[in-house]
């Protein structure tokens, strides 16, 4: 990924000139891949919060010509480019929604967005800066890892308690865990409960006041795919505390 920011708009010159610019780097990126590397498999992404509408349009159907050019050549290289509405979507929002989990001083903007929330002046901008429910299962969640996604956004919706008491209770056994999560592990298991550690974070989350583990077992593969499992239970609880049975069949 190669990312971007020109506060007045992406600009290497003329028009033209940051056109060819752009299409060079990713171009670039490719032959390094390959030539340093010998990697014939990758998505490349070029990455600006602001491009010109103008800009964009002649962008895009180089990046269309690009990859047909790689295809034909039997490289299975993938350039896109993420600008504008999709940047905050596709890249400013999963930052944001794994920036508690991150601890390096040298990401200078994750510190000073950590930094915000920590004054920030009430919960109103709080719930502002950190992306709501209902985003999780936008274009925001088609970039995370199935892990991050458990690890972040489950977590995050389990301690804010958007369970009901019986679907934490369901959530401790290995048949809930399998039909609503796909897992082979029981979801939670309360802290001070026998259970394989190597399976659950080591972190524990908090849920009204009780200690639980999570398990750390998802997959995302074309055998064993947990991500849609997972997604529908975010969208379900996203918004507010599901009330409904939480023993119901799908």
């Amino acid at each position: 990924m190669d990312v971007a920011f020109h506060e007045a708009g992406l600009c290497y010159g003329s028009r033209e000139e940051t056109v060819m610019a752009v299409v060079k780097k990713s171009l670039r990126t490719a032959m390094c891949l390959y030539g340093y590397l010998d990697l014939r498999q990758a998505d490349i992404v070029f990455a600006s919060p602001k491009i010109n509408p103008a800009i964009l349009s002649d962008l895009l159907p180089c990046y269309d010509y690009i990859n047909e050019f790689f295809h034909e050549q039997g490289f299975d290289f993938t350039v896109r480019i993420i600008a504008n509405e999709d940047f905050d979507a596709a890249v400013l929002r999963p930052i944001l929604l794994v920036s508690d989990g991150i601890s390096d001083t040298n990401e200078l903007f994750v510190r000073s967005y950590q930094m915000f929330r920590m004054f920030a002046s009430d919960q109103t901008s709080r719930r502002k800066a950190a992306p709501a429910g209902e985003s999780f299962c936008s274009d925001t969640a088609k970039e995370l890892k199935i892990g991050k996604l458990a690890q972040v956004v489950l977590r995050r919706l389990l301690e804010e308690g958007r369970a009901s008491d019986e679907e934490i209770r369901f959530m401790q056994t290995s048949d809930y865990s399998k039909q609503f999560f796909d897992l082979q592990f029981p979801l939670l298991v309360a802290d001070g409960a026998e259970f394989d550690k190597i399976r659950y974070y080591t972190a524990p989350l908090m849920i009204r006041g009780k200690r639980y583990f999570l398990c750390s077992q998802w997959f995302e593969t074309s055998a064993n795919n947990d991500r849609p499992f997972l997604l529908r239970w975010i969208a379900s609880h996203g918004r507010i505390p599901n009330e409904t049975n939480a023993g119901g069949k799908e």
